[in-house]
């Protein structure tokens, strides 16, 4: 299979976006980091109940950013290679690039199967302390 022109021009004019995408992303990290150390070094032994909290939000904001390295990553490596792609006629890089988006969506479509399933636990223990406790006052 051959692309055309057409497919050619607007898979670039994709890559455009999807690169300024992947800047932003890189921001969003550095920020993220950058607001993890933040909270884990902010004294907040001033509030009650708050003396931990700003060391588990950051580990958990640190965690967030582990977690949208490898996406960010593969989407880079698409842009990337898509270009090379087209740049030198090069049937590889073009199937390492898409081989590379591919890989990004697995793995952001696994991720949301698994936040699918952490709210479907999350409802159904909600529902069943709302039964437990309506059941306890009964």
């Amino acid at each position: 299979m051959e692309l055309n022109e057409i497919v050619k021009t607007r898979l670039l004019k994709g890559i455009k976006w999807l690169n300024f995408i992947n800047i932003v992303g890189c921001v969003g990290l550095v920020l993220l980091v950058i607001i993890a150390i933040a909270m884990m070094t902010v004294d907040m032994s001033g509030i009650p109940g708050m003396q931990q909290s700003g060391t588990l939000i950051g580990i958990i904001y640190i965690l967030c950013a582990l977690i949208y390295i490898y996406p960010l990553m593969k989407s880079m490596q698409f842009v990337k290679r898509i270009r090379k792609a087209f740049a030198e006629e090069d049937q590889l890089s073009l199937e390492e690039g898409f081989g590379s988006f591919a890989s990004a969506l697995q793995y952001m479509g696994v991720l949301t199967l698994i936040a699918l399933a952490f709210y479907a636990i999350v409802i159904i223990a909600a529902i069943a302390g709302l039964a437990f406790g309506a059941s306890m006052g009964a």
